[in-house]
């Protein structure tokens, strides 16, 4: 079976568990990759509202106890789903933005909506 995980998160996300060998350093066994890039441009200036990636049942299984995945999936950031959906509608009632998306003209508005002004320098001559 399939699952369709969709995310908004910007930037790829990799979970991962880790062997349990008893030295100081964990070594990781199995990892999933949860695709990101929402809000974020490409190369053709396409910004999506959101990926989906699909993983089998076993990378599910992965993924459900893994604490990261869990809190990013309990703050709106992941969904999952048994079925493919069109994205645009999965994502409509997702968090938008994580802390780590570009900003954007609206992050720099104060409470009443002002933006800031620009000021540009001017190019003195010299003679």
């Amino acid at each position: 079976m399939s699952y369709f995980i969709y995310s908004t998160l910007a930037t790829d996300m990799i979970y991962q568990d880790y062997d349990e060998n008893n030295s100081d350093l964990p070594n990781p066994t199995n990892r999933v990759v949860i695709k990101g890039g929402a809000g974020v441009a490409g190369k053709n200036l396409v910004t999506p509202l959101g990926v989906v990636t699909v993983v089998d049942e076993a990378q599910m299984t992965l993924l459900q106890s893994n604490s990261v995945f869990q809190l990013h999936k309990k703050n709106g950031f992941i969904n999952i789903q048994e079925k493919q959906s069109e994205i645009e509608s999965v994502v409509a009632d997702m968090v938008g933005r994580d802390n780590s998306a570009p900003l954007v003209p609206e992050d720099f508005e104060d409470e009443n909506g002002a933006k800031p002004q620009v000021t540009e320098k001017k190019k003195t001559s010299k003679k």
